[in-house]
């Protein structure tokens, strides 16, 4: 089940770390500063917050993969609601890879704090 928080998460964490970080060195360096630092640092985070997702990824993918249930999975029993868990897993690991991309995204753009 932590699965299913676990990389919303850690989308939240990366997007404040990424956008407080920026705030406070461009605050502190002023408005012309290169931010070659803040690029570092923004790459450092995003990887290793999308190795977490996409680890959740996986344990999804396999978790809705096990047994041999097809799709869909409405059944009331165990094996079926693990899978859906499984599968939902892996949808909301993937929608939160592609947001941490997007905000890591935003930051190589710019060329100074301007």
């Amino acid at each position: 089940m932590k699965g299913l928080y676990l990389s919303p998460l850690i989308w939240a964490l990366h997007f404040l770390a990424v956008y407080i970080y920026e705030a406070y060195f461009c605050a502190k360096n002023g408005s012309l500063a290169s931010i070659d630092s803040i690029r570092f640092v923004t790459g450092i985070l995003t990887g290793i917050s999308l190795f977490v997702v996409i680890w959740q990824m996986l344990r999804g993918w396999r978790m809705h993969r096990m047994g041999n249930g097809e799709a869909p999975h409405d059944e009331g029993n165990l094996g079926d609601r693990r899978r859906f868990m499984g599968l939902a897993q892996l949808l909301v690991s993937g929608l939160s890879a592609l947001a941490i991309t997007y905000t890591a995204y935003a930051v190589f753009l710019f060329r100074s704090c301007e």
